[in-house]
């Protein structure tokens, strides 16, 4: 799994983009098969009138899925950062799950013999598909 982060209008030094890669690796640890990489950008939103917010931003590329995508905004770059990563981690590994999930099923059905003709609605009931038209 790679890690790429980016700094727009944020002072982002080696001390803190190395603490940034390693929180990454240690949510994504049991997930390091199926992550491709992470990209997470940081930078500041002025709105002119109010407080200027740190919004972090996180893209996942995974084998199976389309990209997963997680933002937050807050005052502090550190709370913006754990509950975007918090965010994207919870979503990714569900998502990865229901995949893995219903490939099983799918490898279930594969094996499991039924014939052509034969749709099996339950495990007691058969119906004819020629009967029904």
């Amino acid at each position: 799994m790679r890690v790429y982060v980016r700094a727009a209008n944020v002072e982002l030094t080696d001390f803190i983009k190395s603490k940034i890669e390693k929180r990454v690796h240690y949510l994504f640890r049991h997930l390091n098969r199926d992550v491709l990489s992470v990209n997470l950008c940081l930078f500041n939103e002025n709105i002119i009138g109010s407080e200027s917010k740190t919004c972090c931003q996180i893209h996942i590329n995974t084998r199976g899925l389309p990209v997963i995508y997680a933002e937050h905004k807050s005052a502090d770059m550190y709370v913006a950062f754990e509950a975007a990563a918090h965010r994207a981690h919870k979503y990714t590994a569900k998502r990865l799950s229901k995949l893995e999930r219903l490939l099983s099923q799918l490898k279930h059905l594969k094996t499991k013999k039924i014939k052509s003709n034969t749709l099996q609605i339950n495990k007691s009931k058969q119906y004819n598909i020629g009967s029904m038209v």
